[in-house]
């Protein structure tokens, strides 16, 4: 089924299990909807920017960037500025390099890039989500919204957004993860808010591709007397259960960027550290090695590295678990 099928069908399921009873009129029932937060997919999520004095164009940053960085006063949109970087491509590389993480393995954690600030945008509001190109603003939920808007649902009073910082990911329990830990913490406060101002009706967690990733993790990382007092529902659309290897593709090209240079966003993307989420988790598809060739009788090769460690990867050290 395409995407555009079922967008109908994730309608109905939400309308569905929004009512106690159901009955012939959506609009009859507006005033008995569950509350809905959506958690958008990979790269749907606008980040602003802001530089501080730790910033070195010269040495963070493709020197052609230094006069045009060193000109960004207070906060900016980095992502997703298809608009700026269609009207001049020359900003590609410098806003590719601001948006690179940095894995620091004494902490076993991800930070921007020094001199680097970043916030996600209209946390709690699906307008934090989205494309400031025309012919993408529907990509990232916005049929889904319009939709649910025409059933009765209504932004900040019973409709929510919960846009993330999609560079980062869930780390094993134990792992430092400082940026997750701070969506939890405010996805926590939201839904609650949700369900608080809504009678107290628990809240339905309606989710796309990452978003139900960092959803599954928030979610089994609550109490369950927590869950089962503010959470109806949890939908997941193309989501990957155990992860999957949409992501795999950072290794060769960059999912999704702007069109003007995507190969400059290639080195970007592989710092991510959802990047490495995503890998194949052991305990879906188990320890053996996958191996495929076009040629008969091909065996894998019998190289090894260890996953566990101060010196282990990123890669091995975030892959789902």
């Amino acid at each position: 089924m395409d995407g555009q099928a079922a967008k109908p069908l994730l309608v109905l399921l939400v309308a569905w299990a929004s009512w106690p009873i159901f009955v012939g009129s959506l609009a009859l029932e507006a005033d008995r909807l569950h509350p809905v937060i959506l958690l958008p997919g990979y790269g749907c999520s606008q980040l602003d920017a802001r530089l501080t004095g730790e910033f070195d164009p010269a040495s963070a940053a493709p020197s052609s960037c230094g006069g045009v960085l060193e000109g960004k006063k207070g906060w900016f949109r980095l992502w997703n500025n298809r608009t700026a970087l269609q009207e001049d491509p020359a900003l590609v590389p410098c806003y590719a390099e601001l948006l690179r993480l940095v894995y620091d393995p004494a902490a076993g954690d991800y930070r921007n890039v020094p001199g680097v600030e970043t916030r996600v945008v209209g946390f709690g509001a699906t307008r934090g989500f989205g494309s400031d190109d025309p012919a993408s603003k529907n990509g990232c939920m916005g049929k889904l919204v319009q939709a649910l808007e025409a059933v009765g649902y209504r932004e900040g009073e019973n409709l929510f957004g919960a846009p993330y910082d999609f560079r980062y990911a869930p780390a094993p329990p134990g792992q430092a993860n400082k940026e997750f830990s701070c969506f939890l913490s405010r996805l926590t406060a939201l839904v609650e808010h949700a369900s608080e101002r809504n009678g107290d009706m628990p809240a339905i967690l309606v989710t796309h591709s990452l978003g139900g990733i960092n959803a599954d993790a928030f979610l089994r990382r609550s109490p369950l007397a927590w869950r089962t007092r503010y959470v109806k529902h949890f939908v997941m659309a193309s989501t990957g259960a155990g992860a999957g290897v949409f992501l795999l593709r950072f290794g060769s090209t960059s999912p999704p960027s702007p069109p003007t240079d995507p190969l400059s966003f290639a080195n970007t993307t592989r710092s991510f550290a959802s990047a490495f989420s995503a890998l194949p988790s052991p305990k879906v598809f188990g320890d053996a090695r996958r191996w495929w060739s076009r040629e008969p009788g091909t065996t894998p090769p019998t190289t090894s590295r260890s996953t566990s460690g101060p010196a282990a990867s990123p890669a091995t050290r975030w892959r789902a678990t």
